[in-house]
Order: C-alpha cells, then structure tokens, then sequence
C-alpha cells in the first residue's frame, strides 16, 4: 500500500467533514468540494476515490504518521519522556485524561478511515465484477486495522480475562451508528478483525500495485494472533508470508537478500525491500512521513522521543552490532540518547515487514515447541544480519527457552521506535509471565489511554476507562 497524494479525491482531502464526534452521527460528507454526497456513491471512480482517501488518513499525522508509534512507546520502557509537555507527559506517566487533544486527534483517526471503508462495502454494487473484490478486501483491511490499533491503546489486551469480556471499543460496522453505543468486548473486536482480515485475504490479489495484498492481510493476521497469544495461527500465518509472500515490490523473501540488507533500508525514501505494507511520500509534496521523522529525529539534538540510557547501552554496547552505529547516537545529554533510525527526509513508513514476521514465526516455534529449527534459522538470519560473521548464533538442537529469550531480545532490537514495545510488555503479561513496563505492572490502569470526554459526554452507554494511573 502506497498513499500518493495524485490518486486522493480534492474533496476528500480538502473539504471532507466526517460528522464523528463521539459516535452520534453517521458519515456526512461536505458538499463545499464541488461535489455532492449523491455523487460520491454513484460511480466506480468515486469509489475508489474514497478508498484512496482512506490511505491518506492512515498516513496522517494523527495516526501512522508517528503518533501511534509514538504513544505506544511512551507505554514502554525504551523512551525517556520526563521532560515532555501535558498532553505527552500524561501518556508516558501513565495517567491520561479526558482533556488530552492528543489521544482524541489519535481516537477519531482510525474511525475516519473506518467510516470510508463501510461507506465503500455499503455501495459495494456498483462497484464492476473485475474490481468488486479488491475493493471490498482494501475496505476490510484498513477497517481491521484500524479497530486493531484502537483496541491495543484504549483496553486491556486479549487474555487479561479468561472470557475476554472485559470492555474493548465500540465496534463500528455500519455506515448508519446510533447515538448510545455500548462498548463491544475485547473478544468482540477481535473476532471482528479477524473475520475482516480473512476475508480481506480471500478477496486481495497477491499483487495490487499500491494498495494492500492478500499478503499485507496475512501478515497482519499474523501479528493480531501473535498479540492474543494464539502462537499455532501467528506461525500458520507468518510462515505463510515468509514462504510463499511478496513484499510491496513484488519479491518474495527469498529474493530480496536479507542478510545483507542495510539498516537504513527499513525507513528510506525508495521504500524497504522488506516492507508488506507501507505508507509512502511522493516528491514533491510535503513528506507523508515527516510528522514520525520530527519526533524521533536526532537531527537537532533534542527529539520528543528521547532513548533511555540503559536501552542505548544494551543496543551499542557491542561494535559488531550494524544497528548500533546505523540507528543510534550518542549525544550530549547524559540523562538520554537519540535514534538516527528516522532521520531519512520524506522516507517511506514501513508499516509491516518481514523482520517482524521471523520475529513472530521464531517466537511462535519456541512456544508450540513446534518447527524449533525453522525458529532457530529465523533468529540466527536476524543476528547475521545484525553481527555478520561475529555473529553468536543459536545451534541447531537449542531449547524452545533458549529461542524464545534470544527472539524477544532481538525483537527490542529491531523495533525500537516502531511502537511495539509496550504491547509486548502488554501481551507477555497477558500471556501469565511477570512483566513490567518501567516498574510498573503490564495491566495497570495507566498502561491503557483515557477516551476522550466527547465518547462517553454524547453516549450515555459508554464506560469510560478507570482513571487512577498506575500509582
């Protein structure tokens, strides 16, 4: 998936008002951009018109475009946020409000793009036979990513119960939402995601120019299964990707040399070689991708996010490490470090790759105790990549614990800055495994972010989340 700013419809991206506040109104599309709302669904090419307005919000800056990365690792352990301002600081101590304009710009985004998408499968007839597929995969997808990203920050992970009946978000499948709308449970969200990516799998081409493939579903299927701890469907499906998949540029794993790829391929302007689904700059417009750069960057010397000293030390301490020189800097503060691994201009945002999905498939091998040398290649292709030929690497007849320990060592390597940290923390808690993030426990109040006030203000079924932090 690309987001090319000559595909998106003017009045989408100009003059669109998505009438969301809380959920008490249904989609309303302004008719100031020259065209009105009758017209919108009256033609395949506004169809897909919408649906590239899709990408453009899933590459704004109040959602893939840094924010959700952000956020995420404010949760974790990596980051030093002590000096940050209200809205920020609130997230990384732990104790968001009702006030916060930050996590309220990150809470409408994604049901912006999940209000296109069920406008697109509610016009879904007139869309052709040779498009209709593909379009209702694209819709599925973006609305099985986004009800995914807004589960993990507002409620407690999968397995925090038994049942999973604790309070996920509200669930948002029709074009028409009425004004009281209870909060659907976290095992309600994530069977509803999982059915979207499925069918999304079955209807996306394998290659789809710009837009998400039936790879890009499979691979996210991988890391949602691999989030609720369901290690026999995460390896099913990351295997399937690392096998038979192709990347955005249309290799398969096999074809794009992974252990020699460079470090500063992940976020670089051409694109990675690695990525499945991504979010990408076009030149000559302003960078898509400058928001998530202007946070991390060590360009300046005083980013947002700013590294713990101990996670420097931990990811530099070793010189044949090519992360360590191709990611990190050192600085001049002694309280904190800096990434380089963002500082590219106008890059191209990696969503998924396929480090994450060895990541996964090792992982997943260690818990079954299933596949364990096809986990053990996967971790010893990382280090490789990462130490050359001074890598450590795992003999072949190492335990399943031994895997498992190594592959989450690794997996804090790899995805710094990525916003995943912090739902490990979560999921291993989850998972029964004593976990902390920054002396604090994994389910803590805190570790979930507030709704804002206009949620639950214009919806007398909504529960909003306890309050209390993790004090």
């Amino acid at each position: 998936m690309k987001t090319l700013n000559r595909y998106i419809f003017t009045f989408l991206t100009a003059t669109a008002v998505l009438g969301f506040q809380g959920c008490e109104k249904a989609l309303e599309l302004d008719p100031l951009g020259g065209i009105e709302k009758e017209e919108v669904f009256s033609s395949e090419a506004n169809i897909k018109s919408l649906l590239n307005s899709i990408y453009t919000v899933i590459g704004s800056d109040k959602w893939s475009n840094g924010r959700v990365q952000q956020f995420n690792d404010l949760l974790g352990d990596e980051f030093f946020g002590a000096q940050l301002g209200s809205t920020k600081g609130e997230i990384y101590n732990r104790n968001t409000s009702v006030f916060n304009d930050d996590i309220k710009g990150l809470h409408k985004e994604p049901y912006y793009a999940i209000q296109r998408s069920n406008q697109v499968l509610d016009n879904i007839g007139i869309v052709s036979a040779g498009f209709k597929d593909n379009a209702e995969g694209q819709a599925k997808f973006a609305r099985a990513l986004g009800h995914f990203d807004l589960v993990k920050l507002f409620a407690q992970p999968y397995n925090t119960n038994t049942d999973n009946a604790h309070p996920g978000i509200i669930l948002q499948l029709t074009v028409s939402v009425e004004s009281a709308v209870a909060r659907a449970t976290v095992k309600q969200v994530y069977d509803q995601i999982i059915l979207d990516l499925k069918d999304a799998e079955a209807k996306l081409p394998s290659q789809n120019g710009i837009y998400p493939t039936k790879w890009a579903a499979k691979a996210l299927l991988a890391r949602v299964y691999f989030q609720m701890n369901k290690f026999t469907e995460a390896y099913t499906y990351a295997n399937d990707v690392l096998a038979n998949g192709l990347s955005v540029r249309g290799q398969s794993y096999a074809q794009i040399g992974y252990t020699d790829l460079a470090y500063a391929d992940r976020f670089s302007v051409a694109g990675s070689k690695e990525s499945i689904f991504e979010v990408v700059n076009e030149a000559g417009l302003s960078g898509r991708s400058n928001s998530y750069r202007d946070l991390y960057k060590s360009e300046g010397g005083n980013p947002d996010m700013k590294v713990m000293n101990s996670f420097y030390t931990a990811n530099t301490g070793d010189a044949n490490d090519k992360r360590g020189a191709a990611w990190y800097v050192a600085g001049t503060s002694s309280d904190w470090k800096m990434l380089k691994k963002f500082d590219v201009q106008n890059f191209t945002t990696t969503l998924i790759h396929f480090t994450e999905m060895k990541l996964i498939r090792a992982e997943s091998a260690a818990e079954t105790g299933l596949n364990l040398p096809v986990g053990i290649a996967d971790l010893n292709d990382i280090k490789s990549r990462a130490y050359g030929t001074a890598a450590a690497l795992l003999p072949g007849n190492a335990s399943a614990s031994l895997l498992k320990d190594q592959v989450r060592t690794q997996r804090e390597k790899e995805m710094i800055g990525e916003g995943d940290r912090a739902q490990q923390i979560k999921r291993i808690g989850a998972k029964g495994e004593i976990s902390f993030s920054r002396g604090v426990v994994w389910n803590c109040n805190g570790m979930i972010l507030q709704f804002p006030g206009t949620e639950f203000n214009l919806n007398p079924l909504f529960v909003k989340n306890p309050e209390g932090g993790c004090n």
